[in-house]
């Protein structure tokens, strides 16, 4: 694994790591009601935002954002998306909740798929940062 790298804004990570924007809001909301003090590289493949606390920080990966230390902080931080336990399978009870339970969510736009479920999904781009239209898959439109 490379050193992590540092970004100076919560969108220059996304761009980096290719993050859709779609998320954009929510990614936002966290950072907004949970203090932190740097964003960098985890693992090579997603974003590590290190709280000021000094609690285990929280990842955004493109599909889910982990690390919350209450499912109540996981809730109001996502604007109420359903949070779960972190190391739970699908299907599986609960575990027994401690001071070591961390919570994630699932972020509406994300690769995860139903087993079973067809291996293609629509493709769509991303807004324009200008004028809002959503662009061609290749990225490139003129709104001036």
């Amino acid at each position: 694994m490379q050193t992590p790298r540092e970004y100076a804004t919560l969108e220059e990570a996304m761009r980096v790591h290719g993050f859709p924007e779609w998320n954009l809001h929510i990614y936002r909301n966290v950072i907004e009601a949970i203090p932190f003090r740097r964003i960098s590289t985890h693992k090579d493949r997603g974003i590590s935002l290190e709280r000021q606390d000094g609690r285990e920080p929280l990842w955004m990966v493109y599909g889910y954002i982990s690390g919350f230390v209450t499912k109540e902080e996981a809730r109001a931080a996502t604007s109420g998306l359903t949070p779960w336990q972190r190391g739970q399978k699908k299907g599986e009870a609960p575990k027994l909740v401690t001071d070591k339970t961390r919570w994630g969510v699932t972020l509406p736009e994300n690769r995860n798929r139903e087993t079973g479920a067809a291996g293609t999904t629509p493709r769509h781009g991303d807004p324009c940062r200008d004028c809002g239209m959503v662009l061609p898959l290749s990225g490139v439109h003129d709104c001036a």
